[in-house]
């Protein structure tokens, strides 16, 4: 090829260029592990969601926005997020300042991955109810897909500290740990999950199956709170 010429020049230099190989393998283990991570987050939320509604509402609140408040968590339950955010927004209409509507709020924006939104209702709760364990599992939760793992692992350490049999918390902690490549607070903060409720076995295998690691065997007897 005449090196005069130009076209010609560029095509022997592409030619002589060595492409990478293409770590397909890696990149569907990859792929893999982020969708085992969202339907292991998405089932604990929708668990923790409905574990809250069976509680009393923990504010006075008007038998109307008791029933709203009801209907955005049964609409979560049903898969309906747009309509348990709907029956949120009517609830804080009524009341600006309630707490267990930001929560649903929240929740359901989780679970349809506005995860700012999520973070902002949960931040709000929070403001009105600040030892509320679940808006600070919900904002964890919201903060470790942002990327914001420090801020999930401090909502995480605050839930702990107001109920420290959270299992909800421990996964959180375990989520970020794991994006931040801390592999064994990963897995021993999946492990106290695990031991806290069954609900938190699948993700614990899982995660130690992503990394190469064989997970420690939960005792038969323990006691699931």
């Amino acid at each position: 090829l005449d090196p005069n010429d130009r076209q010609s020049f560029y095509i022997m230099q592409l030619a002589q260029t060595k492409v990478p190989e293409l770590k397909i393998d890696k990149l569907q283990a990859q792929l893999g592990g982020e969708v085992q991570r969202e339907y292991h987050g998405m089932v604990q939320q929708l668990n923790q969601a409905a574990t809250r509604s069976q509680q009393p509402v923990p504010q006075p609140a008007t038998q109307s926005i008791e029933t709203l408040l009801r209907e955005a968590s049964a609409n979560i339950q049903v898969r309906d997020y747009a309509g348990s955010i709907a029956a949120a927004n009517r609830a804080l209409a009524a009341d600006p300042d309630n707490a267990e509507a930001y929560y649903y709020r929240a929740a359901a924006e989780n679970l349809l991955g506005n995860y700012s939104q999520a973070a902002a209702d949960a931040t709000r709760a929070l403001m009105l109810q600040p030892s509320d364990v679940g808006s600070h599992d919900a904002r964890a939760w919201a903060y470790i897909n942002l990327g914001r793992f420090r801020d999930a692992i401090a909502d995480s350490h605050h839930s702990l500290e107001v109920n420290p049999g959270d299992a909800y918390a421990f996964s959180n902690l375990a989520y970020a740990h794991e994006h931040q490549g801390d592999l064994t607070a990963m897995l021993q903060a999946y492990k106290k999950a695990a031991l806290l409720s069954p609900q938190f076995e699948p993700a614990y295998k899982d995660a130690a199956a992503r990394h190469g690691h064989e997970p420690e065997a939960l005792p038969t007897d323990q006691i699931r709170r």
